[in-house]
């Protein structure tokens, strides 16, 4: 496996209101491979993205059974703050796809 970005994301946990995301399940990527999951808040995944780390979804494919690539997460900042999204729209409201729950 080529290394896909900094870190992998492969589920999220949403916020009460469903608004926001609050953790998110991130593995580190290697060249080779990809780590265990660790939780990871929204407010620190922001902060490394605006940092210059590269974040992706990665998704488990139900046919191999094996994780396959997903979309780069951008920050995208709307005028009532800063929200993950797998797109570039500018609603305020976190988006990661179909990314799993946990």
């Amino acid at each position: 496996m080529a290394k896909w970005a900094d870190f992998l994301v492969s589920a999220k946990r949403m916020s009460n209101d469903n608004s926001k995301i609050s953790l998110l399940k991130v593995h580190k990527d290697s060249n080779e491979n990809y780590g265990p999951p660790f939780e990871e808040t929204r407010s620190v995944v922001i902060s490394n993205i605006e940092r210059g780390n590269h974040y992706m979804t990665m998704f488990k494919n139900p046919s191999t059974g094996k994780m396959d690539k997903g979309a780069t997460i951008n920050v995208i900042l709307t005028p009532s703050g800063k929200f993950l999204r797998t797109d570039k729209n500018q609603t305020s409201k976190d988006n990661l796809e179909n990314l799993p729950d946990f």
